[in-house]
């Protein structure tokens, strides 16, 4: 694959401000406040389409007594996934006209004229007072101020809400105002803020905005119950972007890689300057090994953020990670961008926008374990010490960002998967055991509490890998016995993590680990036959090209070829084994070719098609591959 211009990279670079830096310089960590939930706003239906929420005017207060919501038919028995509006006494939302409204409930207090809406007061019975809003002729929403504070529990009893998941409605800082039901219409408002006393019950129309903010939330933890908020929200508005961003970024979690790009693609459809479509857009360019096409839509997020900080700061960093993952593994050019990401990530985290603020602490992180990883894998002095730093840095930053305690535990488990990946480029230098058990309590304790089965995909997957990168320390570290233990382990989770997963480098991935247990069988134990029963399983991924990349190229999957070809022959299936000896020989002439693997390395191949073809009486084949052998051997030695 042609390699990007350098020089395309600098000049990114410079437009983004990227000063080179040493080794040794980190940049300084600042003390930052608690990150908190997205924010949205609690639409008062009350209030005109496009006006700013407004309190109609207090009515006197209603002698004390009981209070309940009466006369509500809330279908308790259908089916929990329905998006079915409330009826109260007898008012149908998006239904009623005026003139049933009246002849409902008598003529209204008061009456107030919002440009194309009408607010109408009533006083009923134990309510405080009923504001109804009506938009061309048609009831749209009905707003109940109650006499007295109840509990959330008390009107979800009353209103059949108790049976649906509700999502808690933030303000701009996080700080709880209301309760959404999406599928039943229904908001409660928050007396002074108070999550145990509600002020206001507000019965609405369908509206998509309640199912893509617990779509958001969701997208933590729930993968199917985001993809379904997603898919309801965009069925009731199609033009919502980000409900095709939250899909895709889902999709991209659980391994569908082709319809996550897809669902990128249509939110830039429907806006193809959006930051958050270009941003999925990359991400899953990237897992497909598309690493050009990655790094142009990261350009144009890049470009397109605008004000929207957290966004730019996400995408450099993304493009860190693209550098770094490509074929050419510029690991000093990626640490400039994550470093970059990190001087713009800083200032946000602590941002009074709690959206914001908690996207500055995802980039942070990444960009910090990043970092760890670019130092781990690149060729640099005193590297081991440098990437233990960063790795602390990062450590240090779970403490300071104070989430609640699933977020922590998601961060943790991002930690260990980082420090252990670190540790492969290290040479396994260093004993994993520690961020082996942290991984384990952190995965254990995630699993326990999960309810997902996709999200429990995405998670065993990512347990897998990681214990994939044990497996290769390990074996670095020569313990083979503890290599093949932990890569069982890792095959069990990688199998219960695999469904549905589409992308080239994740089946390439389960096709390396069947090697490297293999390998080991081989090499250590010299059991030629335990090492082809695993190769079996590894040849129908590792028998194609997969894309090149940091995990990949035809060089390695070449060699690859090669040694399973040695046990293959040891155990009788000549034919075979000169047929991958001849394949691998192709694909790392290949690598050759592009600049990515020293001709020496044919020096093994030659030699071992040199002694095969003798093997088998094919004496001219096997002067052919000798006299290359020996002409590589004399290079060499010159």
């Amino acid at each position: 694959m042609p390699s990007r211009p350098r020089a395309r990279l600098l000049f990114i670079a410079l437009v983004l401000g990227l000063a080179a830096q040493s080794l040794g310089e980190e940049p300084p960590l600042k003390l930052l406040i608690e990150g908190g939930p997205q924010s949205v706003r609690l639409r008062d239906p009350s209030a005109a389409p496009g006006s700013p929420p407004a309190e109609a005017e207090s009515q006197p207060s209603k002698p004390p007594g009981p209070v309940r919501i009466e006369s509500v038919d809330a279908h308790r028995n259908e089916e929990r996934s329905a998006v079915q509006a409330v009826v109260f006494r007898g008012i149908h939302i998006g239904k009623t006209s005026t003139a049933e409204l009246q002849q409902a409930w008598g003529t209204p207090v008061k009456v107030v004229h919002r440009g194309s809406t009408e607010l109408q007061t009533f006083l009923i019975d134990k309510y405080d007072r009923v504001d109804v809003t009506l938009y061309q002729d048609r009831v749209i929403s009905i707003s109940i101020k109650l006499s007295h504070r109840l509990s959330p529990a008390t009107l979800e009893a009353e209103l059949g809400l108790d049976k649906f998941e509700s999502i808690d409605v933030l303000n701009a800082q996080g700080e709880p105002i209301g309760r959404a039901y999406p599928e039943r219409c229904v908001a409660l408002t928050f007396a002074d803020r108070q999550r145990d006393a509600i002020s206001h019950v507000v019965f609405d129309a369908p509206d998509p905005q309640p199912f893509l903010l617990r779509a958001r939330a969701r997208s933590r933890k729930n993968y199917t119950g985001c993809l379904a908020d997603a898919g309801t929200a965009l069925e009731l508005d199609p033009q919502l972007g980000e409900a095709h961003v939250l899909r895709s970024r889902v999709l991209l979690a659980t391994g569908q890689t082709r319809d996550a790009l897809a669902s990128a693609e249509a939110a830039l459809t429907l806006n193809r300057d959006d930051p958050a479509g270009l941003l999925a857009q990359a991400r899953a360019w990237g897992e497909m090994g598309e690493h050009e096409k990655a790094l142009d839509a990261l350009e144009k997020a890049i470009g397109s953020s605008g004000e929207r900080g957290e966004l730019k700061a996400e995408a450099v960093c993304r493009f860190g990670n693209v550098v770094a993952d490509g074929p050419r593994r510029d690991y000093k050019l990626a640490l400039d961008y994550h470093l970059q990401a990190i001087r713009l990530a800083e200032p946000l985290a602590n941002s009074t926008r709690a959206d914001i603020s908690r996207a500055a602490w995802d980039v942070l992180l990444e960009a910090h374990l990043a970092a760890a990883r670019d130092i781990a894998w690149g060729d640099w002095k005193g590297k081991q010490e440098v990437a233990e730093k960063w790795l602390t840095k990062a450590a240090a930053l779970l403490d300071q960002r104070g989430t609640d305690p699933t977020q922590r535990l998601d961060d943790s488990i991002e930690l260990c998967r980082a420090a252990l990946d670190a540790y492969v480029g290290l040479g396994g230098q260093l004993d994993p055991t520690p961020w082996i058990e942290q991984l384990d309590r952190s995965m254990s304790n995630r699993l326990a509490a999960n309810r997902d089965p996709l999200f429990e995909g995405h998670l065993r997957w990512d347990w897998g890998v990681a214990l994939y990168d044990v497996l290769q320390i390990d074996q670095l570290r020569g313990d083979p016995a503890a290599a093949i233990r932990f890569g069982q382990q890792a095959a069990e989770q990688l199998e219960a993590g695999a469904q549905r997963r589409d992308a080239p480098l994740d089946t390439y991935l389960v096709g390396r680990l069947c090697f490297r247990i293999g390998a080991i069988q081989a090499i250590s134990r010299k059991n030629h036959v335990e090492a082809v029963r695993w190769y079996e399983q590894a040849l129908p991924t590792l028998g194609k090209l997969a894309p090149t990349s940091a995990f990949a190229d035809p060089g390695q999957q070449g060699e690859t070829l090669v040694s399973m070809a040695v046990s293959f022959w040891a155990v009788g299936q000549q034919e075979k084994a000169l047929q991958l000896t001849q394949q691998g020989l192709e694909w790392m002439r290949k690598a050759v070719e592009a600049g990515i693997l020293s001709d020496k390395a044919l020096g093994v191949p030659y030699a071992n098609l040199a002694r095969m073809y003798n093997y088998r009486g094919e004496k001219s084949r096997a002067a052919e591959y000798l006299e290359l052998a020996e002409r590589l051997d004399h290079d060499l030695r010159r």
